[in-house]
């Protein structure tokens, strides 16, 4: 709240986005992050093997828990999922070869953790030919794996087609969550579409998608991109209608946005707040603001 009513007064955001905005006030909240997970024994051995081990060397690892995993497919998620966390996409995709072989059920969680470990290897035409393919693989899509493939575009500059990915949940009758927004929102913030940002932000009261730290982090960054620092101004103010608490990254959006448009002196004055807030700015938040 201390950041909140120090932050300057600026021109209001357009009227397409402030009312929907302000009206989405519930809805699910992302979760928070814990701790680690250790890793189960599967994954252990899986990483021994190193990047790219032989298809044999896969499946003799995983050969005395396939039967397990008939019974309790959530097993092969947590293996699949560790992978993806270690980014080991060709592991994963062995594993998945493996799971067929060996008739254990792959669903949309599984092929899910495999479009990720593609994504966060910056693989994107292969997390998207994966997602492409898992209708003949019989396996539905969800937003889950809709939206691994969405941060695949987003990161590969593809915002147009993570958008279309986007559209797509509704013809599929999958319901959009924050994080389909968020990262919708995060690939027009890439590829410096600031406006549809801030849309797709509006749009979440329809979609009945509470916005959280992580969508309005990433409309505001899409401003910092585009140079609007008064809307980023606004987006950091309005974000007390929408029962969001800033943080460090939306604080240092903020000050970017002031940086890239000239207007030192709310810089210096969004870096003080931080400090009175009791939020620690970091390197990216001082570079801001000596910029």
């Amino acid at each position: 709240q201390a950041i909140l009513a120090q932050v300057p007064a600026v021109p209001a955001l357009p009227t397409t986005a402030l009312p929907a905005m302000a009206a989405a006030r519930t809805g699910p909240a992302l979760p928070k992050g814990g701790g680690r997970e250790q890793p189960c024994p599967e994954l252990r051995l899986l990483l021994a093997l190193g990047e790219a081990p032989a298809p044999q060397d896969v499946l003799c690892a995983l050969a005395p828990s396939l039967g397990d995993w008939r019974g309790r497919p959530g097993l092969a998620t947590l293996t699949l999922s560790g992978l993806a966390r270690e980014r080991r996409p060709w592991v994963a995709v062995q594993v998945l070869s493996c799971m067929r072989h060996g008739q254990v059920e792959v669903n949309v969680i599984h092929s899910s953790a495999v479009i990720s470990a593609f994504e966060r290897s910056c693989l994107w035409d292969h997390a998207l030919a994966l997602l492409e393919s898992t209708p003949q693989l019989h396996i539905p899509l969800n937003a889950v794996s809709i939206n691994a493939a969405m941060g695949a575009r987003g990161r590969g500059g593809q915002w147009r087609g993570a958008l279309g990915l986007f559209r797509s949940l509704s013809s599929q009758s999958i319901p959009p969550s924050v994080v389909s927004c968020s990262v919708a929102m995060s690939a027009c913030e890439g590829g410096g579409q600031w406006r549809r940002a801030l849309e797709l932000l509006g749009s979440m009261a329809r979609l009945r998608a509470a916005p959280s730290v992580v969508s309005c982090s990433a409309a505001i960054s899409s401003c910092e991109r585009g140079a609007r620092w008064e809307f980023a101004l606004a987006l950091l103010r309005s974000v007390q209608s929408l029962r969001v608490a800033p943080n460090a990254v939306t604080c240092n959006a903020a000050i970017s946005a002031c940086e890239k448009g000239g207007q030192w002196e709310f810089g210096l004055h969004l870096l003080g707040v931080m400090l009175e807030s009791r939020l620690v700015p970091d390197v990216v938040s001082c570079n801001a603001a000596i910029s």
